[in-house]
Order: C-alpha cells, then sequence, then structure tokens
C-alpha cells in the first residue's frame, strides 16, 4: 500500500501541472494587447508638510524622505489625448489618499489612522471630456517607508489594461498559480495519505510553506490585481504570508533532518523556530495594537530569516557532506533560491540607496528560485522516500529471511524459539500443537526428494489454513517436525485447528498422487503442567505435546496404516 502512494502521488502532481499549463495557454492570449497609454508628463505642483514645489518635473524631482504622519499633495492638469474607456492610474506606497478633480472630491481610500492600506497602483475612471481637467491627488503618509520620488501618473484605456498586465506578467502568473495549486493538492492528498504513513506528515507543512510564500509572490508582482484591487487586502496578504511561510518551511526541514541532529543543534533550531513562530504573532498584535505596524518589520524579519537560512544552510551542508545520501537535488534547489535570494535584496538595497526611481520597474526573480527550490524538494522527498522504501524492503527481507522457513514460508525454528522466549513474559494460557509428517523419509527413498518437499508444502498449506487469521503461529521446527503456537488461547481453538486440518487433509488425499498425505499431533496446554519457572513451563508443555504426537505416530504404525 505505501509503495502505490508514493508512486501515486508524483503522478498527481505531475497531471496537475500538465492541466494548469495547458488552460494557461489555451484561455490566455499570448498576443500583448496594444499600449495605447498615455505617461502624463506635467508639470507638476508638489506640496510636503507645507513646503511648495512648482512646476516640477517628477523624473528628476526628489525630496527628503516623508515619514508617517508627513502629508504630501500634487497636482497637476490632463493633457489634450484622447484615450477610450480613460482611467487614472497613480502609485500610493503606504499612504491614505484623496483624489479631487477641479476641486470635486472622487474617491479616498484609507485615512491618516489607517492600520493598513497597502502599496500599489489606484484607478480611477475619468469623465469622457477630462482634457485639461485639474488633479490633485492628496497622500498622508501612515508608515516609515522613507517615500522620496513620485512615480508619473498614466492615463489607461480600462479595456485593455488587465489584458496587458496579464501578458506581461505570463510567465510568473503561470509559475505563481502553479505553486499554488500544487500547494493545495498536495496539502489534501497528504492530509488524506498521511494515517497510512506518518513521512506524508512533512509534506503537508511543505504545501503550507510553499503556499504561503506563493501568496507572498502574488502580491509583491502585483498579479492579485487580476483578482483584486484592493490594496489593504493585498497589504494583509503578502505581510502576513511572508511572515507566516517560513516557520512551516523550518517546521519540515526540523521534522526531516534536525530532530535526528547533535542536541546542540537540535535546540539552536529549536530557538529559531520559536522565534520565527513568534514573530508573526507579536507582530500582529503589535500591529492592531498600532504601536508597530506590519511593513515596519521588515528589517527585523530580514535579520531572523537570514540567520535561519545561514544556519540552516551550513547544518545541511555539512550533514549532506558526511552522509551516503547526500540529497543533490535540494542541495540544487537550496543554492538556486539562496542566490536568487542574495541577488534581489542586493539590488534592492541599491536601488533604494542609490537608484531609488529604478524601483518603480524593480522585477524580482525570487519568484523563479521557489519554484525550482519547491520542485527540488519534492523530488529530493520523492527520492528518499524510494530509498527509505527499499531500505524498509530490505530490512523485511532479511528479517524473513532470519525468521522464515524459505521452502514452507511458515516461522523457523529461531522465530518459534524467540516466541517460547515472549511466552515466559505472559500469564496468559497457552496451547502448543506438534505436528509431524508420517513417512517422509520412506517417500524420500521411494519418489525422490521432490516428493517428500511436495509433502511439506502441502502440510504447511494446511496448518495456514487451519490457523486462519488469528493470532496463531504455525511453524517448522526442522525436517518433517512442525508446531502451531496459540499465544493466550480461549476455548477449544486448538482442537478446532487439528480437527479442521484432518478434513481438509482428508479432502486433498481424494486427488493427491502417487503418495497420500498423513500426519500425526499432539497437543498440550500450559495449564496442563507445573514447572518451577515460566522458561521450564514452556518447554515441558513443548516436550508433552512432542511426546503426545509420538504416541499417535506409534499407534498409527501399530494399526498398520501404511499408506506407501
Amino acid at each position: 500500500m505505501t509503495d502505490s502512494v508514493h508512486l501515486f502521488i508524483p503522478k498527481i502532481i505531475t497531471f496537475f501541472v500538465i492541466v494548469l499549463v495547458a488552460t494557461f495557454f489555451i484561455s490566455i492570449d499570448p498576443v500583448q494587447a496594444p499600449d495605447d497609454s498615455y505617461v502624463i508628463d506635467g508639470p507638476y505642483d508638489v506640496t510636503i508638510n507645507g513646503k511648495s514645489y512648482e512646476a516640477v518635473d517628477l523624473e528628476t524631482f526628489s525630496f527628503p524622505p516623508v515619514v508617517r504622519g508627513d502629508h504630501m499633495t500634487v497636482s497637476f492638469e490632463l493633457p489634450n489625448v484622447k484615450i477610450p474607456n480613460a482611467m487614472l492610474t497613480f502609485y500610493q506606497d503606504h499612504s491614505a489618499v484623496q483624489v479631487f478633480y477641479d476641486g470635486k472630491f472622487i474617491m479616498n481610500k484609507g485615512t491618516p489612522g489607517s492600520l493598513m492600506v497597502g502599496y500599489g497602483h489606484y484607478n480611477v475612471q475619468l469623465p469622457d471630456n477630462y482634457s485639461g481637467m485639474h488633479v490633485e491627488i492628496v497622500y498622508d503618509i501612515i508608515e516609515n517607508e522613507g517615500v522620496k520620488t513620485i512615480e508619473k501618473p498614466v492615463i489607461n484605456n480600462s479595456a485593455t489594461y488587465i489584458r496587458r498586465f496579464i501578458a506581461e506578467k505570463s510567465l510568473f502568473l503561470v509559475i505563481d498559480i502553479a505553486i499554488i495549486i500544487l500547494c493545495i493538492a498536495i496539502m489534501l492528498i497528504s492530509c488524506m495519505f498521511s494515517r497510512i504513513t506518518e513521512s506524508f506528515e512533512r509534506l503537508v507543512y511543505l504545501g503550507a510553506a510553499f503556499f504561503m510564500m506563493a501568496v507572498w509572490e502574488l502580491c509583491n508582482y502585483d498579479m492579485i490585481k487580476i483578482f483584486s484591487e484592493n490594496l489593504m487586502l493585498k497589504g494583509y496578504l503578502e505581510y502576513i504570508s511572508l511572515y507566516v511561510g517560513p516557520f512551516f518551511l523550518s517546521l519540515y526541514f526540523y521534522i526531516e533532518f534536525f530532530s535526528t541532529g547533535s542536541e546542540k543543534v537540535r535546540k539552536t533550531y529549536k530557538v529559531i523556530m520559536i522565534i520565527q513562530g513568534m514573530f508573526p504573532l507579536i507582530g500582529m498584535g503589535l500591529h492592531f495594537a498600532d504601536i508597530i505596524h506590519l511593513p515596519a518589520l521588515l528589517q527585523e524579519f530580514h535579520i531572523i530569516l537570514i540567520v535561519n537560512i545561514a544556519f540552516m544552510s551550513a547544518v545541511l551542508f555539512k550533514r549532506f557532506r558526511k552522509s551516503v545520501h547526500t540529497h543533490q537535488p535540494m542541495i540544487i534547489g537550496l543554492i538556486v533560491i539562496v542566490a536568487m535570494f542574495a541577488f534581489d535584496m542586493i539590488r534592492f538595497i541599491l536601488y533604494k540607496t542609490f537608484f531609488p526611481r529604478m524601483l518603480e520597474n524593480f522585477i524580482s526573480f525570487l519568484l523563479i528560485g521557489f519554484f525550482v527550490f519547491f520542485m527540488a524538494i519534492l523530488m529530493d522527498f520523492f527520492l528518499s522516500q524510494k530509498n527509505s522504501m527499499y531500505m524498509v524492503a530490505r530490512a523485511e527481507a532479511m528479517d524473513r529471511l532470519a525468521h522464515v522457513d524459505i521452502m514452507t514460508g511458515l516461522a523457523n525454528r529461531t522465530r518459534c524459539e524467540e516466541i517460547f522466549v515472549d511466552l515466559t513474559f505472559k500469564k496468559d494460557i497457552f496451547s502448543i500443537i506438534s505436528i509431524d509428517i508420517n513417512y517422509l523419509k520412506l517417500t524420500n527413498d521411494m519418489y525422490g526428494h521432490q516428493e517428500g518437499d511436495r509433502l511439506l508444502t502441502d502440510i504447511a498449506k494446511l496448518m495456514k489454513d487451519a490457523c486462519g487469521d488469528e493470532d496463531v503461529i504455525p511453524g517448522r521446527m526442522g525436517g518433517d517436525e512442525f508446531i502451531i503456537i496459540i499465544p493466550g488461547i480461549t476455548g477449544d481453538t486448538d482442537r478446532k485447528i487439528v480437527t479442521k486440518m484432518d478434513a481438509d487433509c482428508a479432502e486433498l488425499n481424494k486427488n493427491r498422487k502417487p503418495v497420500p498425505l498423513s500426519f500425526s499431533y499432539g497437543i498440550c496446554r500450559s495449564d496442563e503442567v507445573t514447572a518451577s519457572n515460566a522458561s521450564g513451563l514452556v518447554e515441558e508443555a513443548y516436550r508433552l505435546a512432542d511426546e503426545r504426537m509420538y504416541e499417535m505416530k506409534t499407534k498409527m504404525k501399530a494399526r498398520r496404516e501404511d499408506v506407501l
């Protein structure tokens, strides 16, 4: 059953990937819609905390960073251009916004006391006669993001805006939705099969981790606007998924690797996991208490994440180097995600410090790294499970060789003696049936060992069928000597077993040529004998069962029941 599960899951995952990619390319027009947008060049009048800047060019205009509590106004006139289905698109960075057309209030998003407004683009519909109209956008900054540039507003065609956006983001959209759907499927399937094999419990944590990361990337790449333009929803989804996701990934790696590591490694990683697990809870508490908002905790989160990645990478590489199983797919995936993360972090810091305007078109490559890492861990998981299955099968085979009689499939003498030892620790009444095949030596001499082996396998089948599914152990002590051990016997189970064997043997002998099967048996229950200790009780019961078997054999010979 476990083998079929491990083969079934990868097939399901492959199916989801194929269906997802096929559906996307069937439903999405790969030809990009014509770009009929118009960037408003200005000039712009800007007021920051009461200080005015007139006729500025936003392409070159910069100002001291604005922080929480600051107030900023940007005003301009719309150009004389005609774009159908026109809407005004402008960017805001964690700011409450009000929009006025010719002094008339049009819309507002958030308030100066809002806990979360998010960041991204707002779209406001324009009237048909918008040319020359005066637009004023009022920003109340609610986060200490240090904004020091303003992105130029754009007039877009609302009928083609989303289509162009999807075409531009098609690769990232396919990857991100693929990860989300795969993670949901993996979590659901793993929850179902975790009762069959505990290894799939880890896969639930892996699915949860990458689901959170994919949701974060859906927000980070601004692709969530395809489903909702609510920037507050985007903000909460982005920061919560970002802060929670790494905890599940840490949990996956702890169960997979670190739980069996040294005491020092286990304690260190537990501390990291506790910090990473408590961080989003504390962050949410501080956020809703209006002390520190979630966006303001990014720096602390990055420190925790970098420490976690550095520690995890160091320990994993050290372990992989010493281990026979090198987990090569995971190593490759880890290298890719660390490289992508480092590359994006360096670019982001450089852009924010020296080239702030380049952040407007900043594209992260971390999503590709996430996908590679995700698929690498999945591949590593199933390869590891395959190796584990091989080792389990090998151990079972070795155990079978050590405890099972190869010819008959019954418990061998070693296994029966182990059961004798187990009986000495139990107070339950047990029964032993000693069985011996009649005329085996004569059959070997007259018809050869092949026919003698048939007698051995036939008696073994009779024993197995008679014992059924009960907690009864049929075994072969050697040669033509067999035994049936019945621990914790109730009723007359032993008598029923030999009665069924007699009946089945008579049915078998109707067509058995050239030699009918014949056997003798003796039964002894532990309450029939006494001994000074438990070990002696088992030995005495077996001795008495064997003695009764020989008595039966002697009587059969005396009656000259010679079947040969």
